[in-house]
């Protein structure tokens, strides 16, 4: 697969590339509105881009959040902590998704 460097200065597949150039045109803070959550909307959310990004050919899937503990939240749900980081004075943890 191509890999093609990015304006951040990472080292991606072009079709992680792809995916994350158009995450970045998103202004999504929170997917599930507060006064939605504990109903498994988020679960039901996230299994459905693992389904379709499975459709897509993705072998590999990567996310991000600067929620203070959500990394558990995805932990249960099959993803692994990749790294932990510091961007604009906030913690960014890194998780991936290789068994879709």
């Amino acid at each position: 697969m191509k890999k093609i460097k990015m304006k951040d200065g990472l080292i991606r597949s072009q079709s992680t590339a792809i995916i994350a150039a158009a995450v970045r045109k998103l202004p999504v803070t929170r997917l599930v509105a507060p006064e939605f959550q504990k109903n498994r909307i988020g679960k039901l959310l996230v299994v459905e881009v693992e389904k379709l990004a499975k459709h897509l050919g993705f072998q590999t899937l990567f996310l991000f959040t600067t929620v203070p503990n959500q990394h558990l939240w995805y932990e249960k749900l099959g993803w692994q902590l990749f790294a932990t980081d510091v961007y604009q004075n906030q913690v960014v943890h890194i998780m991936i998704r290789t068994q879709i």
